[in-house]
């Protein structure tokens, strides 16, 4: 077995390299987006689908404060168009990254752009 004797560290970094198109004025720095697409089924808490499943959120989740309010109606809204609701739970106490960034960054804002067709944010925000 080999030991490591000299400097040793536990954090983490990494380095990236990238290249571009130059522009006319060296001071100007390309604007430099990532698109990462994140499966959301993976977050899914509980589906709600018809009256039953409502009453079992309502009495499950209650309301969280003056924020949370409109939600049972915006679900309720959501259920009389037919549609199917979702209600994902994420934490930024575990070990997943993209679980801590959507739980920091929310599902709502500039940062993010919906890629399946019909699918509807009723709430999205982040942060603490």
């Amino acid at each position: 077995m080999k030991i490591k004797s000299d400097y040793v560290t536990n954090s983490s970094s990494c380095t990236f390299i990238l290249s571009g198109p130059k522009k006319d004025n060296d001071n100007d720095a390309a604007k430099i987006k990532l698109e990462v697409e994140i499966d959301l089924i993976n977050f899914i808490r509980m589906k709600i689908k018809c009256e039953e499943d409502y009453q079992t959120f309502l009495d499950e989740w209650g309301y969280r404060g003056a924020e949370d309010e409109d939600r049972p109606q915006k679900i309720k809204a959501a259920l009389d168009k037919g549609e199917i609701v979702y209600i994902l739970d994420v934490s930024d106490e575990g070990s997943d990254p993209i679980e801590q960034l959507l739980c920091h960054k929310g599902i709502v804002g500039d940062h993010v752009r919906v890629v399946e067709e019909g699918i509807t944010i009723l709430e999205g925000r982040g942060g603490y």
